[in-house]
């Protein structure tokens, strides 16, 4: 997970979140957001290199889907290739061991929020959302 600072200016990690049920991974989200201002998720898409939707990216559409409704939230989905790459890339030096992976995929979540920031500037996500 990655959250953004209130300026909206970057995107910092906020830990992984460990599967073990839709209903308790949603819950756990949830519980990790509650005291932020959080107006609206984006979920990684896994999609193939060449661009399409394979079943992983269907099953990211759908946790997403249910997350939004879950948490009351709009849903925005980012392409995340190559975002555990570029995590890799920023973290080689500073990482090895246990944790790696786990600090990987928390960066990785702020590489695709970074990804979609940029791809949506503020002006344009304050006209979106109203």
């Amino acid at each position: 997970m990655a959250i953004s600072d209130p300026a909206q200016l970057g995107a910092y990690p906020l830990g992984t979140v460990e599967r073990r049920s839709t209903v308790l991974d949603l819950a756990d989200i949830q519980r990790r957001i509650a005291d932020r201002e959080v107006s609206r998720i984006v979920v990684g898409l896994p999609l193939n290199m060449d661009g399409s939707e394979g079943s992983i990216a269907r099953a990211a559409r759908n946790f997403g889907t249910r997350l939004g409704e879950y948490l009351g939230l709009p849903i925005d989905f980012h392409d995340e290739r190559l975002s555990s790459v570029e995590a890799d890339e920023r973290m080689r030096p500073m990482l090895s061991g246990r944790r790696r992976k786990a600090v990987l995929d928390s960066v990785a979540a702020a590489v695709i929020l970074e990804g979609w920031m940029q791809a949506h500037p503020r002006t344009d996500r304050d006209n979106a959302q109203g």
